[in-house]
């Protein structure tokens, strides 16, 4: 056992042997995968602040502050998934139904008393909020990213990428937001736990993210495959269980960006360590690229 401090916490590290140690080979890379929120894109402003300004805007009385709402936001967040996973798949609920449910919640733990007409007023706010380009906004590295991949994967004689989107969120997010940024056209899939009922780390969404991504790749080894993302459980941990390579991209330097289900335990993978997190911890995406280009002989 070793205990590992990610993000301002310590997790423990458990060791397991049951699927063979894959770390970061840039040569063997054919298919990359993406998280979304906090590494393809960002919340323009803070989630609890916009929360309040929806509030508001709703004309619904608040003796609360901001900070004072972050704690009832995030025991109600974890509640409604807790309850209903992967945004209510399980319980046939729709994507809006899930939301309906949690903010009811939310304004409850907070003791913030509506009228129908005000709660109604509130939650298509937050719904069309999150819906639009006003939620949200492209990371620059990621954007730096995907053009690079587009532009070997247009060059002739140039080693290409199949490239996919593995995601915790709502399916929504990758249904309107991602085309809203116009980040859509460089992915060839898209998976979200919303739409298989199963979320990461389960290895269950990992496998499904090989059986999509064989459909490019034929032949395609799950080692072959690199996932990203910001979420050191979720990301890294999840598809290191599931065999594929993996990076943890620590933006804990970002005020901006937050953690999300931080409840989750870390699934095991063999070699883990303190030495082996640390190896294949990056801060930016424009690490990979560079790893790219020095083990394909690419040009920028």
């Amino acid at each position: 056992r070793a205990v590992v401090t990610v993000r301002g916490l310590k997790a423990r590290v458990l060791y397991n042997t049951s699927v063979r140690n894959v770390s970061f080979e840039p040569k063997k890379v054919k298919v990359i995968t993406l998280d979304v929120t906090g590494t393809l894109l960002l919340h323009k402003t803070d989630v609890v602040e916009s929360y309040v300004e929806c509030l508001k805007w709703s004309h619904i009385h608040l003796h609360n502050s901001t900070d004072e709402l972050r704690k009832p936001f995030k025991e109600a967040y974890k509640a409604a998934l807790n309850k209903y996973p992967c945004f209510g798949f399980a319980a046939r609920m729709s994507g809006s139904d899930w939301w309906r449910l949690m903010l009811e919640d939310f304004l409850h733990r907070a003791k913030i008393k509506t009228t129908p007409h005000q709660f109604e007023r509130f939650f298509r706010r937050i719904y069309q909020h999150y819906g639009s380009m006003k939620g949200y906004e492209s990371l620059p590295d990621a954007v730096e990213l995907l053009n690079w991949i587009a532009t070997v994967n247009n060059t002739p004689g140039m080693r290409s990428y199949s490239t996919g989107v593995i995601s915790n969120t709502p399916t929504r997010t990758v249904d309107t937001v991602l085309p809203l940024l116009d980040l859509h056209n460089h992915f060839d899939w898209f998976l979200c736990c919303r739409e298989i009922g199963v979320e990461k780390p389960n290895v269950g969404i990992y496998e499904e993210a090989h059986r999509r991504a064989e459909h490019y790749v034929p032949g395609l080894l799950r080692e072959e495959m690199l996932h990203i993302g910001d979420n050191f459980t979720t990301d890294f941990c999840g598809a290191r269980a599931a065999g594929m390579q993996a990076l943890y991209l620590d933006r804990s330097a970002n005020e901006r960006i937050g953690t999300y289900q931080e409840w989750l335990k870390a699934p095991d993978y063999e070699g883990k360590s303190e030495a082996d997190i640390k190896a294949h911890t990056i801060t930016s995406l424009r690490t990979v690229k560079e790893h790219l280009i020095a083990a394909n002989n690419c040009k920028e």
